[in-house]
């Protein structure tokens, strides 16, 4: 009995360190904060989370969509940036249990600046106008 119990104790062991994964696709899709539709050509990049070096980058699709592939497991920070709109930043844990891991629907929020306004003044130039006799 005690034979039988440490063989099934080292193959639950084997298999759970035959099922830990190398490499992650992580997935996810942005979308507009205030109209909720989809954001194309959004920058993605994900940086390690302790020196904010960079580890992989990418652009969303014209659904929204980003997938990044071959990422290994650690802490990062995932910085989406899309012209007029606030740049984000997202912790990510990725783990070692599953290859793929989506990060489901993010939204970004417009970023809107408010100018002073412009007024634009001319003279007319009297030597432009001359008129033929």
């Amino acid at each position: 009995m005690k034979k039988l119990s440490i063989l099934i104790l080292v193959l639950s062991t084997s298999i759970l360190s035959f099922s830990q994964v190398k490499s992650v696709t992580l997935s996810g899709v942005l979308k507009d904060k205030t109209s909720k539709s989809n954001l194309s050509y959004v920058n993605v990049l994900l940086k390690l989370e302790r020196d904010s070096s960079f580890v992989s980058g990418t652009v969303t699709d014209d659904e929204g969509r980003y997938t990044m592939s071959n990422v290994k497991p650690d802490n990062y920070i995932l910085e989406k940036s899309f012209v007029g709109y606030r740049t984000h930043k997202t912790s990510v844990v990725v783990g070692r249990l599953s290859e793929f891991l989506d990060l489901g629907v993010m939204e970004l929020e417009e970023d809107v600046t408010s100018l002073n306004e412009v007024i634009v003044t001319g003279t007319q130039d009297a030597a432009y106008f001359h008129l033929a006799v």
